[in-house]
This record gives C-alpha cells, sequence and structure tokens, in this order.
C-alpha cells in the first residue's frame, strides 16, 4: 500500500479528508460502513488530523476504530430496556382477558340458541390472539433478562441430537435429517440450556419457512438438514432448508437486530437473542453459506437458507471420557 493515493484503497475517506482540510483546527471525524473481506458489514470511526508547519500542510494521520461491536451493544442495551416496559405492560391484563373469554364460554355457549357458531368462533379467536400475544410478550422478557451463560463442560452434539428427534417428530410434515461428523467424545464448554434455546430457535424458523413454501407449492417435500462437524478448533452447527432462503432485502447485521423480522407475525427477536448467545459464548452466528461452509463434507444446498453456530471445543476430561 505504500506511496498509493489512500482514496484509492479506501475511497470513502475522501469525504473525510475534504472536510479535515476546510476545518480550521484540521481536524475531522466520522463513521464510515463498509464490508469486510469475510462480507461481513463494519463500522468505523474515522479521525483524520492534517498536520500543519507555518501554515502549510505536511500530510495527514488517521485513525481507524472498529466500533462495529461497541454500536451492537447500545442498540441491543436500549432494545432490552424497550423489551421490559412493553412486557410489563401488556402482560399484566392477558390472564384476565382470557380467563373471561373462557368462562364466557362454558357459561354462555349453551344458553345461545340464535347463532351459537358464530359466539365460540369470536371467544376462540380471544383465546387464540392472547396466546399468541403471550407468546410475544415471553420473547420480549427473554431478550430483556437474558441470563448470564453458567459455563459447564458438556457433550453437547449428543443434547442437540435428542432435540432434534423431538421436532423432527412433532413436525412430521417435514423431513429432519441429522449429519454427525464429529467424535463421539467431542465436548463444548458452554451453557447447554441457551444453547439448546438457539437451535430451537434455528429450526422453528427453518420450519416457518418451510411451511410458507409449501403453501405456495404443494408437490415441496419438506427438507431440514442439520450438519454437525468441527473445523479449525470449532463446532460447527449448519442448518440448512429448502424454504423460501433469503432475499436480496434480507441484509445479515439487519436480520439480527432486535425487532428486524421479515415475517408477517415475528417479532424480530429469535435470531438478536441466538446472536447474543454466541455472543456469549465467544462462538458465532453465521447467516447463509460461504466457503466455509460449502466445502464442509456432508453439506449440501437445498434451495433455501442456510445458517451455522460455531463453538470453540474444549478437550473432554478423562472422567467424562470413562463415562461417555
Amino acid at each position: 500500500l505504500i506511496g498509493k493515493e489512500i482514496e484509492s484503497v479506501f475511497p470513502d475517506l475522501s469525504e473525510v479528508i475534504q472536510k479535515a482540510y476546510e476545518k480550521p483546527d484540521k481536524i475531522a471525524q466520522q463513521e464510515i460502513s463498509f464490508k469486510g473481506d469475510e462480507g461481513q458489514q463494519r463500522i468505523l470511526n474515522v479521525r483524520i488530523a492534517v498536520e500543519t508547519i507555518n501554515d502549510k500542510n505536511h500530510g495527514a494521520v488517521v485513525t481507524f476504530d472498529d466500533i462495529t461491536e461497541l454500536q451492537s451493544a447500545q442498540r441491543k442495551a436500549a432494545w432490552a430496556d424497550v423489551a421490559r416496559r412493553i412486557a410489563h405492560e401488556i402482560k399484566n391484563p392477558l390472564t384476565p382477558i382470557q380467563l373471561s373469554a373462557e368462562r364466557l364460554k362454558r357459561k354462555y355457549l349453551g344458553q345461545i340458541e340464535q347463532d351459537p357458531d358464530t359466539f365460540e368462533v369470536c371467544t376462540d379467536t380471544i383465546i387464540r390472539h392472547v396466546d399468541d400475544i403471550g407468546r410475544m410478550v415471553n420473547e420480549f422478557s427473554d431478550f430483556a433478562r437474558m441470563p448470564e451463560a453458567i459455563m459447564r463442560e458438556v457433550a453437547i452434539v449428543k443434547e442437540l441430537k435428542e432435540i432434534l428427534v423431538f421436532q423432527d417428530a412433532a413436525n412430521s410434515h417435514i423431513k429432519i435429517n441429522i449429519h454427525d461428523k464429529t467424535d463421539p467424545s467431542l465436548v463444548v464448554r458452554c451453557d447447554a440450556q441457551q444453547i439448546r434455546q438457539a437451535v430451537t430457535n434455528l429450526i422453528q424458523n427453518a420450519v416457518d419457512s418451510v411451511d410458507e413454501k409449501m403453501k405456495s407449492d404443494s408437490s415441496i417435500k419438506g427438507q431440514i438438514d442439520v450438519l454437525f462437524a468441527t473445523e479449525k478448533g470449532q463446532l460447527m452447527l449448519v442448518i440448512t432448508d429448502n424454504g423460501l432462503g433469503f432475499n436480496q432485502e434480507q441484509k445479515e447485521q439487519d436480520l439480527t437486530e432486535p425487532y428486524v423480522t421479515y415475517k408477517a407475525k415475528g417479532t424480530g427477536l429469535g435470531l438478536a437473542i441466538v446472536k447474543k448467545i454466541m455472543s456469549d459464548h465467544d462462538g458465532a452466528l453465521q447467516i447463509g453459506d460461504n466457503k466455509n461452509i460449502r466445502h464442509l463434507k456432508g453439506w449440501k444446498d437445498l434451495g433455501g437458507a442456510t445458517v451455522a453456530l460455531m463453538l470453540p471445543i474444549n478437550q473432554m476430561p478423562e472422567e467424562m471420557k470413562k463415562s461417555a
């Protein structure tokens, strides 16, 4: 890079450099967003100070601070406060509304002679929507009060495979295939409950996407592939489906922001919670496939979405090896 014009290397600096030269103190500062080598969006705080001697410019000092995670943490803290307030205000009246609707149905359904079906449909609608709102409020609460991770040595692949078997049974119209390429003695230091929650969220997203695709094309056979593999000291859990997939408007940084959703009934908290869990585990959430996933043995593109969780691997203690 030595000897090159800085604006040819980093074109976004042109505006900031111009501002620095125009200001009396010859100092300018600005946030610049750009994509890194792996396609991840990064935010830099750029500061330029022009060096002047005897009113002559002798170059400039440019500093870069990566504030991506700082901004993300600030937004999450603000949204957590919003979620806490929403959960508090909405949750209190939900139970009496539901109990009142159920009581009306039990007490008066048998007494209504004219159009009882409409009465039953209306009370059932109230009960169903109160239940939907209750689940949404629970997501608000989960996001606002995400507990601190309690780390233990866990044979997590075994636990997650048990969850996937139940998910396969609960969604019999969609085939969930498990491909395990890991060593049976593999252990990961993690909070097992939180990792289970993260995987359950991702599987539910895949199921919802496949369901939407099947509504528009009844000939499609729903499929979700889950691959467990090890790569560069990490456990990789890759979930791929043949659902709607991600469109060009769905940017990774947007999908993991709180309350950003492209689903008709989504709250926009599922992936935000998953990202928070992975951050607490020194891991990563990756949306979409890239070269790190495409070369994994056992992975194939199903035409829908691909999401991966990456967790650092720990060696299994001797006592766990004996009981495994």
